[in-house]
Protein backbone atom coordinates (compact mmCIF):
# COMPACT_ATOMS: atom_id res chain seq x y z
CA UNK A 1 0.00 0.00 0.00
CA UNK A 2 1.11 3.31 -1.07
CA UNK A 3 0.19 7.17 -0.30
CA UNK A 4 0.49 10.17 -2.48
CA UNK A 5 -0.24 13.83 -1.62
CA UNK A 6 1.51 16.72 -2.42
CA UNK A 7 2.98 19.59 -0.10
CA UNK A 8 4.53 22.43 -0.08
CA UNK A 9 8.44 22.44 -1.62
CA UNK A 10 9.35 24.71 1.20
CA UNK A 11 9.11 21.68 3.52
CA UNK A 12 12.42 20.66 2.52
CA UNK A 13 13.44 19.21 5.80
CA UNK A 14 12.65 15.53 7.68
CA UNK A 15 12.85 14.38 10.70
CA UNK A 16 12.68 11.20 12.40
CA UNK A 17 13.04 9.21 15.51
CA UNK A 18 14.69 5.86 14.44
CA UNK A 19 17.51 4.17 12.26
CA UNK A 20 19.58 7.21 10.77
CA UNK A 21 21.31 8.78 9.06
CA UNK A 22 21.64 6.35 6.04
CA UNK A 23 19.06 3.95 4.55
CA UNK A 24 18.70 1.06 7.15
CA UNK A 25 17.38 -1.58 5.30
CA UNK A 26 17.50 -5.15 7.39
CA UNK A 27 20.59 -6.23 6.05
CA UNK A 28 22.34 -2.59 7.19
CA UNK A 29 20.57 -1.56 10.08
CA UNK A 30 22.78 -2.78 12.88
CA UNK A 31 25.60 0.21 11.66
CA UNK A 32 22.60 2.87 12.03
CA UNK A 33 21.87 3.70 15.58
CA UNK A 34 18.42 4.43 16.61
CA UNK A 35 18.21 8.46 17.13
CA UNK A 36 16.47 11.92 16.44
CA UNK A 37 17.90 12.72 13.17
CA UNK A 38 17.01 15.54 10.69
CA UNK A 39 18.34 16.57 7.28
CA UNK A 40 17.96 17.40 4.05
CA UNK A 41 14.83 15.41 1.38
CA UNK A 42 17.07 15.97 -1.34
CA UNK A 43 19.92 14.08 0.89
CA UNK A 44 17.55 10.90 1.55
CA UNK A 45 17.34 10.25 -1.99
CA UNK A 46 20.59 8.20 -3.73
CA UNK A 47 21.02 7.91 -7.03
CA UNK A 48 21.46 4.21 -8.20
CA UNK A 49 22.32 2.80 -11.48
CA UNK A 50 19.33 0.66 -11.45
CA UNK A 51 15.50 1.59 -10.26
CA UNK A 52 15.07 0.20 -6.80
CA UNK A 53 13.31 1.09 -3.45
CA UNK A 54 15.37 4.30 -1.82
CA UNK A 55 15.51 6.08 1.48
CA UNK A 56 14.18 2.93 3.65
CA UNK A 57 14.10 3.72 7.12
CA UNK A 58 14.15 0.62 9.76
CA UNK A 59 12.42 0.88 13.31
CA UNK A 60 11.29 4.66 12.92
CA UNK A 61 8.83 5.75 15.94
CA UNK A 62 8.10 9.32 14.19
CA UNK A 63 8.80 11.03 11.04
CA UNK A 64 7.32 14.54 10.10
CA UNK A 65 8.85 17.21 7.41
CA UNK A 66 9.23 21.17 8.36
CA UNK A 67 10.24 24.12 6.27
CA UNK A 68 13.80 23.83 8.06
CA UNK A 69 11.56 25.29 11.29
CA UNK A 70 8.27 25.53 11.12
CA UNK A 71 7.00 21.64 11.05
CA UNK A 72 3.84 20.37 8.84
CA UNK A 73 0.19 19.81 9.58
CA UNK A 74 1.27 16.06 9.09
CA UNK A 75 3.19 13.87 12.23
CA UNK A 76 3.63 9.76 11.10
CA UNK A 77 3.94 7.56 13.88
CA UNK A 78 4.62 3.86 13.77
CA UNK A 79 4.25 1.10 16.15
Amino acid sequence: MGVKFALPEAMDTVEWCGRGPHESYVDRKGSAPICLWRGALADQDHDYLRPRKIGSKSDVRWMTRTDGGRPCAWRWTGH
